[in-house]
């Protein structure tokens, strides 16, 4: 894994971005938590919430 910057400040994270079918996807919770937003799942909508803490 390679090490991300924001704001300056190197991020180190446990799962990288990966591109399947010529799409880059980046964990969700990782790019939340670095932007100091509260990440939660809705398993009976089975979606994502990004809240300002």
């Amino acid at each position: 894994m390679f090490p991300r910057h924001y704001r300056r400040t190197e991020q180190k994270r446990d799962q990288p971005a990966v591109i399947i079918g010529g799409r880059i996807l980046l964990p969700l919770r990782a790019i939340g938590e670095a932007l100091n937003l509260e990440v939660q799942w809705d398993g009976g909508t089975k979606s994502i919430i990004l809240k300002q803490k």
